[in-house]
């Protein structure tokens, strides 16, 4: 099965619903399952994890919101995932 988690930010000292998302990821990946994880974040390299990393500088958060979700359907569009789950943060 082919996994793409979406979440905009993906930083361990966030807390919260951050590090939730990193807890999901790792029970999936030790599940088996092909984890493509989809953020603004640069997370710390983790054997079996595809990290697609969807940047975009701009002066508005809002602008690098919209951005973002522009890039990742892009990437959702091409990457024939089984299922998609998109943290809200």
């Amino acid at each position: 099965m082919k996994v793409a988690l979406v979440s905009e930010w993906l930083d361990p000292w966030r807390g919260g619903a951050e590090t939730s998302t990193l807890q999901f990821l790792h029970h999936l990946m030790d599940a088996g399952v092909e984890v493509h994880v989809i953020t603004r974040s640069r997370p710390a390299p983790t054997p079996g994890l595809s990290v697609h990393s969807v940047g975009g500088a701009s002066m508005s958060r809002v602008r690098n919101s919209m951005t973002f979700a522009h890039r990742v359907a892009g990437i959702l569009r091409g990457g024939a995932f089984d299922v998609v789950h998109a943290a809200a943060v």
